[in-house]
């Protein structure tokens, strides 16, 4: 029996999150981005107004608002080359997703090219403009954001975010066996109300987070968070020790397996990156948390072990994915320049396998990132916004001399949660990337221009590069103040 109620709540929740979007975006980022981070990962949340209207939209058309009227952006001007390249780059993606996608338009509209459900309209147009620019917004919004809140507030924001929704669902888990009521059902895009089972035999937590898989990829990223705060010694409270615990046993009771491999693949990469930053005694607990989780899931027996077991040993892609690559692999052209915003389901709905109905009818896209920007940008615009974030490696390589060594932990952090973030990105597209990669350029230039004020009060301390650095940096805000 679900609880369906739940439909109230979940309408209250996105209200409150844009009361508090549209209050604290000016004068409290911080405020704005938990509600906003809340909302882009609580997926199940949103008003049904014909078409999922979120929360976080908001944030980004305020944000979109606020840099087309805004007189000037400081924080552009002296981002340096390798920084402000990696902004530059990002928008050079966009417009590059823009200006491939219009002639894909006209050539679908007119039927010049031969494909079948070439139904592409000008509300299809106008859709994928307009979500093409709610991440544009994200961005900036995150390039905001990170001119006010430190990565350390950053890291303690996703902790507890995702702590908070992994007790709801132990607790949502808790009742449903003891009373067989579901508190947190699926709100369907139709408005149905259903439980998340596995085959009708186990049941899946979903918290807040609208659906399993959801919940498995926000507790995958509070897990990324957890470890980074950890590598890099950010306090989270003297409470904070068993959060880890919480979100894994969320993790396992949503049975979700992207949850779980992002989970290994952000582990593993953060690992690989900071090892020699590890604390011993954190190398120890991990040992122990995997070792005990594996006797656990030994003791395991019944429904919930079979389903867990049938999820974690999938090696397929998803079905869309598939017919994506089948789509890139049979049309090269369209993997080399991309079919345009929201035509790939164009070539690729072919590929859907015959006992597949879903999709048949409605345009889609590829669930993994990779997928998602090779449909639809083509190779060209996927190694452009790979090859962009290595500007945020560069500039911080050419300023780390000159930090100091709290200025280099915030530096660190910022670029492990981007690294993490990319990675996570490519196996399940999720818009909290643009929002993170906009925070992370933001986080390095404010780092940035905390050295080059401290090497102006102290010139003995100040190399080279960074000396070089300021005499641009004085150089370009004399200018723009002259004009």
């Amino acid at each position: 029996m679900d609880f369906t109620g739940y439909t109230y709540i979940s309408s209250a929740m996105v209200v409150i999150e844009v009361i508090v979007i549209g209050l604290t975006f000016r004068r409290d980022p911080k405020i704005a981005l938990l509600a906003t981070l809340a909302s882009i990962g609580l997926k199940g949340q949103y008003l049904w107004l014909g078409k999922p209207f979120y929360a976080w939209q908001v944030s980004a058309l305020l944000a979109l608002a606020f840099v087309s009227f805004s007189r000037s952006n400081s924080s552009a001007i002296s981002a340096g080359p390798a920084l402000g390249g990696f902004s530059s780059g990002m928008m050079v993606y966009f417009t590059y997703s823009i200006f491939v996608s219009i002639p894909m338009w006209l050539l679908l509209t007119t039927n010049v090219i031969d494909a079948e459900n070439s139904d592409v309209g000008i509300l299809r147009v106008f859709t994928q403009i307009t979500y093409l620019m709610f991440q544009i917004g994200l961005f900036w919004f995150g390039m905001r954001s990170g001119r006010f809140v430190t990565g350390h507030d950053f890291i303690r924001i996703i902790v507890a975010l995702t702590g908070f929704v992994a007790y709801f669902a132990i607790l949502q888990t808790t009742v449903y066996y003891g009373t067989g009521i579901n508190l947190f059902p699926i709100i369907g895009s139709d408005g149905a109300i259903r439980t998340a089972f596995i085959l009708d035999t186990s049941f899946r937590a979903t918290s807040f987070s609208g659906e399993p898989k959801h919940l498995g990829i926000l507790m995958s990223l509070g897990l990324s968070a957890y470890f980074i705060a950890r590598i890099f010694r950010v306090p989270l409270g003297q409470y904070s020790v068993h959060l880890p615990i919480v979100m894994t046993t969320a993790l396992f009771l949503s049975v979700s397996t992207t949850g779980i491999y992002l989970s290994a693949v952000s582990a593993t990469v953060l690992a690989a990156a900071f090892f020699t930053r590890l604390p011993r005694i954190d190398l120890l607990l991990l040992l122990l948390l995997v070792l005990f989780g594996i006797n656990q899931i030994g003791n395991l027996s019944g429904d919930f072990l079979d389903a867990l077991t049938s999820q974690t040993a999938k090696r397929n892609i998803e079905v869309q994915d598939e017919s994506v690559l089948q789509a890139l692999f049979h049309f090269p052209w369209i993997g080399i320049l991309g079919a345009g915003l929201g035509n790939i389901h164009v070539f690729a709905v072919d590929f859907l396998p015959a006992n597949f109905p879903l999709f048949r009818d409605t345009a889609y896209k590829a669930n993994t990132g990779l997928f998602y920007v090779l449909g639809d940008s083509g190779l060209f615009g996927l190694s452009l916004f790979i090859l962009v974030h290595f500007f945020l490696l560069q500039g911080f390589r050419r300023m780390r001399h000159s930090l100091s060594a709290a200025q280099n932990k915030e530096a660190m952090i910022a670029l492990a949660l981007v690294l993490v973030s990319l990675a996570s990105f490519l196996l399940r597209y999720s818009e909290m990337h643009f929002l993170i990669a906009g925070f992370v350029c933001a986080r390095l230039i404010a780092v940035r221009h905390e050295a080059i004020a401290a090497a102006s009060e102290n010139p003995f301390r100040q190399s080279d590069g960074l000396a070089k650095q300021r005499a641009t940096h004085v150089t370009t805000a004399t200018k723009v103040a002259e004009r």
